[in-house]
């Protein structure tokens, strides 16, 4: 029989426990019902996660999940109980996810920086992705679309890690 690999393993914001797996979904424990919920690809729906390789996985101020997933990123939508899914060709490569690439700003907007490609949001509305990258043509773009860290102080601003150079990074 083959065993899932454990990829991610955290608490979320109200104490449950958050399971990542390579290969079977992920898993949330609920402390006080004491039960788990089990969240799988199933081809017969478009609103399932999309792979159940799931690479990173968080929590976000609304209970809802943002899920790196084989082949780019996933939202789940806790109200409807519905993910929705990025296209790996305009949004990058979220295999390679850490939390410092992930911010949660202080108006609960999600920022993600997926591998060499920019930044990307998603509009909590609409549940649409919009990247903002490197553009020749544009002096006020990203400088490289390497970011290595995405932070926030006190101001709205984000500043932006791109190797050797800290940017500060307005949406307007």
């Amino acid at each position: 029989k083959k065993t899932s690999t454990i990829t991610i393993s955290d608490k979320s914001r109200n104490g449950n426990i958050l399971v990542a797996t390579n290969d079977n979904g992920f898993y949330v424990f609920n402390i006080y019902k004491k039960q788990w919920t089990h969240f799988v690809y199933d081809d017969k729906n478009s609103f399932s996660l999309k792979s159940n390789n799931v690479t990173w996985l968080y929590e976000d101020h609304y209970v809802n999940f943002w899920i790196c997933v084989e082949g780019g990123l996933d939202f789940y939508e806790n109200e409807t109980g519905r993910f929705y899914h990025t296209s790996p060709k305009s949004n990058g490569n979220f295999t390679t996810f850490g939390e410092e690439m992930f911010l949660e700003d202080k108006e609960h907007k999600i920022w993600m920086a997926p591998s060499g490609h920019g930044i990307v949001t998603c509009e909590p509305v609409t549940k649409k992705f919009i990247s903002f990258r490197t553009d020749s043509t544009n002096k006020n773009s990203l400088r490289t679309g390497a970011v290595a860290c995405i932070f926030q102080k006190q101001s709205a601003e984000l500043f932006i890690s791109c190797h050797t150079v800290v940017a500060v990074f307005n949406e307007k």
